[in-house]
């Protein structure tokens, strides 16, 4: 579905650097990455709060916030991947994916 799901809906989105938690799959694969969350809130704190906790349910640490907004569905291209995950988000309450960069050989 290429279209918002209400009329103007709006959430918290932020885009976090984080790394792998020793002990997941990821640790062995990966060294960084940036995670994009969408949670279903419209306050700053808590969506924060909930997009931490997701990263980190997820096996990784949360070391840096490089973006956070309050966002709409009308502000998407309606051919855009990202109102895919926003409109997930209204039905899940919190989507996150993952763009990790390979470890580097030492």
């Amino acid at each position: 579905m290429n279209s918002p799901l209400f009329e103007n809906p709006e959430m918290y989105f932020a885009v976090i650097e984080g790394s792998p938690q020793s002990g997941t799959e990821a640790f062995e694969k990966y060294d960084i990455a940036h995670i994009a969350c969408w949670i279903n809130v419209t306050d700053l704190k808590s969506g924060r709060e909930r997009a931490k906790a997701l990263v980190e349910r997820y096996g990784w640490f949360a070391r840096a916030l490089k973006e956070e907004k309050i966002i709409s569905a009308a502000g998407y291209d309606p051919k855009n991947d990202g109102l895919k995950k926003f409109n997930q988000a209204l039905i899940d309450d919190e989507v996150c994916v993952v763009y990790a960069l390979p470890r580097r050989p030492n």
